[in-house]
């Protein structure tokens, strides 16, 4: 069906799908930094987050994000991943499989 199952723990997204979050270290650890290669995942995500074509993908978005955020004076947590995701659209960026 194109999904990835964890380990009994339920089917999850469609792979080479990215949450915005994942590339969010935590807020109470650290604000306004975007990290799209040191991104949070579990075993099975990496093994398609590792390509470099994915990480090009992630870059643009963390740009587009920190854009956004700069834009609106807020930080990078608090972007509105709506809006993110329609000018990415916008900018011919794939968001799904």
């Amino acid at each position: 069906e194109g999904r990835v199952n964890l380990g009994g723990k339920g089917v999850l997204q469609a792979p080479f799908q990215t949450p915005y979050d994942a590339l969010l270290p935590k807020r109470t650890d650290l604000t306004n930094v975007l990290v799209p290669v040191a991104c949070s995942s579990s075993h099975i995500r990496f093994n398609a987050i590792r390509m470099e074509p994915v990480w090009a993908i992630q870059g643009h978005a963390a740009g587009s994000a920190a854009a956004m955020a700069l834009a609106a004076g807020v930080a990078v947590q608090d972007v509105d991943v709506a809006l993110l995701q329609e000018l990415l659209r916008k900018q011919k960026q794939k968001l799904e499989p």
